[in-house]
């Protein structure tokens, strides 16, 4: 068995997430090269271990987003609010995010080709950041798993790194929703030095939320 946090999600009502195009979406389902099968689980910080179907995800490439419909309601301990404007320049603002390729705690058993997770924890994985905002622009972006095209997006202040991405962004104030952690530069480091999240308007223009 090979696997470990693909990225990062989070809750906005108790049989709907969201995530990060470039994370998880139909394109990219599927398993590690090599490997005959995969399957993908929410683990929250609570613990609960959610199974993900690839006919629960629809995805939005234009933004960097995919909308995870699970197939029942599920008791979500905390369902993330969404702020009632859009963020600004300076606004104190946090991220929650998760340590790429790391494996949680997790106990498992094998029931035949099918992987149980007993339980999960997630602490030894967990990588937030809490800065501010530093400008907001419209991103062209032209990568391998990410095309953006007069996409509005957040520069933040503080780094990210891989792992981060559809995490959430919160305004510090308040806790409610401003946007969602989608890319960093450089590309292929580890460690983001420049951190960009994906605004809530156009959460709210493609999604209707």
């Amino acid at each position: 068995m090979i696997g470990g946090v693909c990225g990062t999600g989070f809750f906005i009502s108790d049989s709907t997430a969201l995530t990060a195009f470039h994370v998880l979406s139909e394109q990219n389902w599927g398993p590690n090269p090599g490997n005959a099968y995969c399957q993908y689980w929410a683990i929250l910080r609570s613990g609960q271990i959610i199974p993900i179907k690839k006919e629960f995800l629809k995805g939005y490439s234009q933004i960097d987003t995919t909308l995870i419909t699970f197939g029942s309601k599920h008791e979500i301990p905390h369902v993330v609010l969404l702020a009632d404007k859009n963020a600004s320049p300076m606004d104190m603002v946090c991220g929650e995010g998760h340590v790429g390729g790391a494996m949680p705690q997790l106990q498992t058993s094998w029931v035949g080709s099918e992987l149980l997770i007993a339980t999960a924890n997630l602490s030894n994985v967990i990588s937030d950041g809490v800065g501010h905002i530093k400008r907001e622009l419209k991103a062209e972006v032209n990568a391998a798993d990410l095309k953006l095209k007069g996409t509005n997006v957040y520069e933040l202040s503080f780094q990210t790194r891989c792992g981060m991405s559809g995490g959430p962004l919160f305004d510090k104030t308040n806790g409610k929703l401003v946007g969602i952690l989608s890319f960093g530069l450089p590309e292929n480091a580890e460690i983001k030095l420049q951190s960009f999240a994906v605004s809530l308007s156009e959460l709210r223009k493609y999604l209707l939320i």
